[in-house]
């Protein structure tokens, strides 16, 4: 019995040791061993995750790019995205790294490592690859293909493909060939490094390893930074350099629906922090305004802050006056040294940031684009606990000097209070001097912003929307900000050590990284087809010949949503609309909102351009997101002779949208008796005959109905009433006709459509002018787009400079709504 237990324990020590053994082995995942240990960067994507949540294979905005790219080099874009071609095992993420190799001119080193899944097919896409490009296979034992002349290679062996170049090699005498030396460096790549080689910040790093992750090591960075910088940035920035030296930091991204978490990590530090020392001062965050888009709080370590504020000060002014100058030295205006300036403050910073007053410079000779000034509303406060000190900084920013002249320029007033020395906007001067914010600070913000050393909260559409109350910015900004706006929150903290960024997005469904994606994919596009729509726009066919010739994406949609097709459509071009389509176009390529380009022409009233379209294969019953025919928004703009082409190939008489809306409610809405006749004699159903009538201008038959009972606000499938069809069809006396029997011009149909809107739509500058006097929003908006009237409306109409007179301006140039999602009336430009 006593040698069974003496066995068991012995068995159960060499079972702990062994796993102890193979826990410590498999702490490096296998497929990070490859990394080189001495990688200065390291950048691991898990790529199956990133292809699979972000949809690029069916994205609308990356298909006609992948579609180019594989017409050109099919081989590479399957390589990285169709695992079942390439033999990729994407389960496991793909390393790139850089790394250095040399003493004293180190050469940069650039790599990829891929784990494999399939041997044969691997090498199989390695091989097209290289006959794509025209590389030689390399005689080896396993696959490797090269280039003598260019230091580059790409291979399999064993369960890794690999490709490696060198980007910067040194000149010194005596270096060894291109394929010698790769030889070394793959040599010493694909050796089995087992995790104990490794250092233990990149072994840590290896085991957090998220969505996206990114490794950066100070050491060899400031390596690079020594052998490539000039000697005269290099020794100013030597107190940057003492900074990330000896500094490992990993980032690490991870998605989730509606979401984006990014941690930085110091994977050096292991200090824990002082868990007693209070993380704020609420008297002075509770100062800032409770509505403020943007505010932070920073409270340091006070102890660390001036040892750190002192070194690298005391370093700055060594490498920037040549050591004249130390902290002894007694600042001009100040009656303070440089020392007890930076001694100054007690550690604690509080920001409140209440949006922007945006000034536009015009173009010059200066400035070719112009320039967008940002003037900050804000209030920054200071802890300063000495108040000697306090007041002779404070006394210092209001002599003459540049920091005095520059506040001064931007309004900003310096404001002693308690512990802090405030810089304040005039917005905000009397809220700080009376301790009396206009909007006392949410608990549940206050609580966040009092919980860390570092703390920042931002809600974004107030902020976007102070920049966007200029109405003059150029349009890249507005573009720029409608990207911005996916993002509803967004905050920033400390938490051991490690800061945190937490990105929360407006539509609690999407994938971030599908965001940041369809950002880049339609940068490429608006490149790729800026001087395509300049074309369109400026009737030049040989700058729209030139720039199909030099790739334009012609069926890529633009960042409205409409193609190039669709553009020209709507233009009325039928050389440019003939000629995109002999180059590819398609006749019936979609918007963001389904529309085709037969909608865009019928929009346009441009029957030449449809005639082509259908000649070439438009479909005549292709329906937008909402329902709408090609045939409901003809009948709406009013072209019969489009309508009959219609009908007569087979489109749809009956046809409704999701609203219920069929073509006779659509053409009674335009006044068109012409095309009614024609429905009428297509038995198509007249369902709102008391709209039908409003719109057709018939006295007769509204004033029968009223007497009959008819509610004189009722409403169509739309939830439209026939004050809102008549302004629609700009009949002005229909209009002040049920006015004066009391219709109510606040009701809106679905979604936010009103009599604003349909004034617009009109043209009418009278009927604009009248519902602008019963109180109606010039910028009301509608439909999960936000389209406001001056979207809905013609802009040679006379209406629209009216309309814009009164401040009205397009969607885009608003942006986003704090709304729920909302359905689209077919009453915008296709």
């Amino acid at each position: 019995m006593i040698q069974s237990t003496k066995f068991y324990s012995l068995r159960s020590a060499l079972f702990i040791l062994c796993f102890s053994f193979l826990s410590s082995m498999s702490a490096v995942p296998f497929h990070s061993k490859q990394v080189p240990p001495d990688s200065y960067i390291v950048l691991s994507v898990k790529a199956k995750k990133l292809i699979s949540e972000t949809f690029i294979k069916e994205s609308t905005t990356w298909t006609p790019i992948l579609n180019d790219w594989s017409n050109s080099k099919p081989e590479l874009l399957e390589f990285f995205i169709d695992p079942n071609s390439s033999g990729l095992n994407l389960c496991h993420p793909i390393h790139f790294f850089s790394t250095l190799k040399g003493p004293q001119k180190p050469d940069i080193i650039i790599g990829m490592l891929a784990s494999v899944g399939n041997t044969e097919r691997a090498e199989s896409s390695l091989s097209a690859i290289a006959e794509n490009f025209n590389i030689q296979k390399k005689p080896s034992s396993f696959a490797r293909f090269g280039s003598d002349k260019l230091p580059y290679e790409f291979g399999r062996k064993d369960n890794f493909v690999y490709f490696i170049a060198v980007i910067s090699r040194s000149n010194q005498a005596g270096r060894l060939p291109n394929d010698v030396y790769l030889d070394e460096i793959i040599d010493s790549l694909l050796r089995k490094n087992s995790s104990t080689k490794m250092p233990a910040t990149l072994n840590s790093h290896f085991s957090k390893l998220k969505d996206i992750s990114l490794y950066l090591d100070g050491t060899g960075l400031v390596r690079l930074a020594e052998a490539f910088w000039p000697s005269n940035q290099w020794h100013s920035a030597a107190p940057l350099i003492d900074v990330i030296t000896n500094r490992s930091v990993g980032v690490y991204a991870q998605a989730k629906s509606g979401s984006l978490k990014v941690e930085a990590t110091n994977l050096f530090e292991t200090k824990s922090p002082d868990a007693n020392r209070s993380h704020s001062n609420e008297e002075a965050i509770e100062l800032i305004s409770g509505d403020s888009p943007l505010i932070a709080q920073f409270n340091f370590d006070l102890t660390q802050l001036r040892e750190a504020g002192t070194n690298w000060f005391e370093k700055s002014l060594n490498a920037l006056t040549g050591g004249r100058i130390d902290l002894s030295f007694k600042i001009p205006g100040f009656n303070l040294t440089a020392e007890e300036l930076v001694n100054a403050p007690d550690g604690n910073w509080v920001f409140g940031l209440g949006g922007f007053n945006p000034v536009t410079i015009p173009p010059s000779e200066r400035l070719p684009s112009g320039e967008v000034l940002l003037n900050p509303i804000l209030a920054s406060g200071f802890g300063i606990k000495n108040q000697e000190t306090k007041k002779k900084f404070s006394t210092g920013m209001e002599t003459s000097n540049i920091l005095s002249s520059i506040l001064s320029m931007r309004g900003i007033e310096v404001i002693e209070k308690e512990s802090h020395l405030w810089f304040v906007s005039p917005e905000y001067v009397r809220e700080i001097r009376f301790n009396r914010p206009l909007r006392t600070l949410p608990e549940a913000r206050k609580k966040f912003l009092t919980s860390h050393d570092l703390a920042i909260d931002l809600k974004v559409l107030p902020l976007t929307h102070s920049i966007r109350r200029n109405r003059n910015l150029p349009y890249d900004y507005f573009k720029i900000l409608d990207w911005i706006e996916n993002l509803k929150n967004v905050r920033v903290f400390s938490q051991d050590n490690s800061l945190n960024f937490q990105f929360r997005m407006h539509d609690a469904k999407a994938n971030s990284f599908h965001t940041i994606l369809d950002f880049i994919g339609q940068e490429i596009i608006d490149r790729r087809n800026a001087n395509l729509y300049q074309a369109i726009a400026q009737n030049d066919f040989q700058s729209l010949q030139q720039a199909v010739q030099m790739g334009a994406l012609i069926n890529a949609n633009d960042h409205f949503g409409h193609s190039p097709l669709h553009y020209a459509a709507y233009k009325g071009n039928a050389g440019f609309v003939d000629f995109l389509l002999r180059n590819g176009g398609n006749p019936n390529a979609q918007s963001k909102h389904l529309s085709t380009p037969l909608h865009s022409a019928a929009w346009g009233r441009n029957l030449k351009v449809a005639e082509i379209l259908l000649e070439d294969g438009a479909d005549v019953n292709a329906k937008t997101d909402e329902g709408e025919t090609p045939a409901m928004t003809a009948a709406l703009r009013g072209e019969k002779d489009l309508i009959e082409i219609l009908f007569s190939l087979s489109a749809d008489p009956h046809a409704t949208d999701v609203h219920g809306s069929n073509l006779y409610d659509l053409a009674s809405a335009g006044g068109h008796l012409e095309i009614l006749k024609i429905l009428d004699s297509l038995k198509v159903k007249n369902n709102h005959p008391f709209h039908s009538a409003a719109g057709m201008g018939d006295f007769k038959t509204i004033k029968k109905m009223i007497m009959n009972g008819r509610s004189i606000n009722e409403k169509d499938s739309f939830g439209a009433t026939p004050l809102i069809i008549a302004t629609v069809s700009g009949k002005v006396d229909i209009v002040k006709f049920l006015l004066n029997k009391k219709a109510d011009p606040k009701i809106t149909a679905k979604d936010g459509y009103s009599m604003m809107h349909a004034a617009a739509f009109s043209g009418k500058k009278e009927l604009v002018q009248l519902a602008y006097i019963l109180g109606l929003d010039v910028n009301a908006r509608y439909g999960k787009d936000g389209v406001t009237p001056v979207d809905v409306g013609e802009d040679s109409s006379e209406a629209m400079p009216y309309l814009e007179s009164l401040g009205g301006r397009r969607g885009w140039e608003l942006g986003r709504i704090p709304r729920k999602k909302l359905i689209l009336k077919p009453t915008q430009k296709h």
